[in-house]
């Protein structure tokens, strides 16, 4: 239950309802706003909700990469069988090799309490003009 966890003012909780993320939440429309192309898929059941979401990724375009040392199912053996069965869909890599591939890659910036990066330039509310004296485009 979503609302049993302890999460802090900015994160997104998505409460899913299928076995997929990226069928029953809003999740590839908040990805695409975000320019995110790539996705690093990681949880339970390894068989199951993490497979259809490897799949349903890849079918909408995002560059997957599981974690496999960080998905878990009922057994050991559906768990291998997983692994090897989806593999053609994503890249596999290991906790500790994804975070030495990551290693050499600066931070993000921090966001701000203005929903700005840190360091992005703001819009002064001088420059923006207003709606109202914006030119009319022509309807189809």
């Amino acid at each position: 239950n979503h609302n049993n966890t302890n999460n802090t003012e900015d994160e997104i909780v998505l409460p899913k309802t299928s076995c997929s993320v990226f069928v029953s939440t809003n999740l590839p429309y908040i990805l695409r706003n975000l320019g995110v192309r790539q996705v690093v898929l990681v949880g339970g059941l390894t068989d199951q909700c993490v497979e259809s979401a490897i799949r349903d990724a890849c079918d909408m375009g995002f560059l997957v990469t599981q974690v496999t040392d960080a998905c878990y199912t009922i057994s050991q053996d559906r768990h291998d069988f997983s692994i090897r069965g989806i593999k053609g869909f994503c890249r596999q890599r290991t906790a500790a090799q994804l975070l030495h591939e990551l290693e050499p890659l600066a931070s993000a910036p921090r966001w701000e309490a203005s929903g700005f990066r840190e360091g992005a330039l703001e819009a002064d509310e001088e420059e923006v003009e207003p709606c109202a004296k914006r030119p009319k485009t022509a309807q189809p």
